[in-house]
């Protein structure tokens, strides 16, 4: 009964931080007592430039404990592209169908040497992407193939559970 009690209180905590998701938090598993705050990850566990924005984090799915997302300006898209092939190993952004994403999708990732002894199952991945489809004033859609004039790229950064 008491087990069921404490598994009962864990899915509440954990619905009420998903309906704030903008707060910083902590993440809180009952096989694993330490626990993981949500929040800028790419300023914690990496290296962040200012071109990275920190938009809100929130409690993942799945693998997925914790999800970071970012904006970067699209005239600051390849400045940010470079930083994360040569710092993450993110795979270079090629136009595809309907926007930008890394190459034969290549996610980069970020190696915390303090987030990998509290949590050895625990690895971080960065990807980048955007939407190039764009509308006009009379509503006709196109796709804009200009990075530069794509208003936002967006950069996720994942804490996953593998």
């Amino acid at each position: 009964m008491n087990l069921v009690i404490r598994a009962t209180t864990f899915i509440l905590l954990l619905f009420i931080i998903s309906q704030n998701s903008k707060a910083d938090f902590k993440v809180l598993s009952p096989s694993n007592p330490a626990s993981l705050e949500c929040g800028d990850l790419l300023a914690r566990y990496g290296e962040k430039q200012p071109i990275f924005n920190f938009v809100d984090c929130s409690v993942g799915e799945g693998q997925v404990v914790l999800k970071a997302t970012y904006k970067v300006r699209g005239e600051d898209s390849e400045v940010a592209e470079a930083f994360l092939v040569e710092k993450y190993g993110l795979g270079r952004l090629t136009f595809t169908c309907c926007g930008w994403e890394p190459k034969n999708g290549k996610a980069g990732q970020i190696k915390n040497s303090s987030l990998q002894q509290k949590h050895p199952n625990y690895t971080l991945s960065i990807t980048m992407f955007a939407n190039a489809e764009q509308k006009r004033e009379n509503g006709d859609a196109y796709l804009e193939k200009d990075r530069n004039k794509i208003a936002y790229f967006t950069v996720l950064v994942k804490v996953l559970n593998i």
